[in-house]
C-alpha cells in the first residue's frame, strides 16, 4: 500500500476527531502535508428589509461580532492538532 502523501483531516473538537489526528499523526509520511480544517457556518440572520437602518446596522454587527468569536475559538481548537501533527 502506497503511504498517502497529502491528507486532509476535519477537527470538529469530537473525541473522534482527536483519534483521527492520533491516527494520522502514526501514519503521516516525514515528506506529506496534512491540512487541518474546520466548518464554520456564518451566523443566520433574519429578515430584515422593513427593519429600521440604524437596528439593521446592529443586528448585523452583533453577527460579525459572533462569527468572529467563533472563528477564534475555532482557530484555538486547530492548536493542538496541529501541534501533535508537527512532532
Amino acid at each position: 500500500m502506497k503511504t498517502p502523501r497529502r491528507i486532509v483531516l476535519g477537527i470538529d473538537g469530537s473525541s473522534p476527531a482527536r483519534r483521527a489526528v492520533e491516527f494520522v499523526a502514526r501514519l503521516a509520511p516525514s515528506r506529506g502535508h496534512v491540512h487541518c480544517v474546520t466548518v464554520l457556518e456564518p451566523t443566520p440572520m433574519p429578515s430584515m428589509p422593513l427593519m429600521p437602518a440604524a437596528l439593521r446596522a446592529v443586528v448585523v454587527g452583533q453577527a460579525r461580532a459572533l462569527d468572529r468569536a467563533r472563528a477564534t475559538r475555532a482557530r484555538r481548537s486547530l492548536r493542538p492538532a496541529v501541534a501533535r501533527l508537527r512532532r
